[in-house]
């Protein structure tokens, strides 16, 4: 990190042509070092952590300090290094538990939980009493709604719905 603009903190780590990290590389008996850029962003700092991979988004859930990372089919086994190393360091860096999925497998798992929590939805309409639905994965927000409203709510919302099925008091 540097707070001077002009400055370039991992070219000023790595040195002309390489000899400032080398050096270091040296002295570790040739060991692997990875420079990466230092972001008070945690999403931001996420990404720079698992480079060389290529991040698509990151979805925080900071009650837990976990990160559902998206990332290309090609970029998986970069992000995750072999037996899991690199998923390992980067982890340990950012202090945040993270977890690797590739868009594809996020997305199925996106429209299998819609498509569930809608079916739910319509089963508690055919109660014809309230319910609570809770939207995830942002914190719960539970709202009390009839159920011709929560079938509204299922169609129009674009993330998972979890929906709890309870006769109002």
């Amino acid at each position: 990190h540097s707070t001077e603009a002009n400055v370039d903190p991992i070219g000023a780590c790595v040195g002309q042509r390489g000899q400032r990290v080398q050096a270091v590389v040296d002295e570790l008996s040739g060991e692997k070092i990875d420079i990466i850029r230092w972001s008070e962003d945690p999403i931001e700092f996420i990404k720079q952590s698992l480079s060389p991979a290529k991040v698509s988004s990151v979805l925080l859930n900071e009650e837990e300090k976990s990160a559902l990372v998206i990332v290309a089919e090609d970029q998986q086994s970069l992000a995750i290094g072999r037996l899991g190393q690199n998923v390992r360091l980067a982890a340990r860096l950012t202090n945040w538990k993270l977890d690797i999925r590739t868009q594809s497998k996020y997305d199925e798992e996106l429209r299998a939980a819609t498509a569930a929590s809608a079916a739910a939805v319509v089963a508690a309409a055919a109660l014809a009493a309230p319910v609570e639905v809770a939207v995830t994965p942002a914190a719960p927000v539970e709202v009390a709604v009839t159920p011709a409203a929560a079938v509204e709510v299922a169609a129009a919302v674009a993330v998972p719905v979890e929906v709890a099925v309870t006769p109002a008091v």
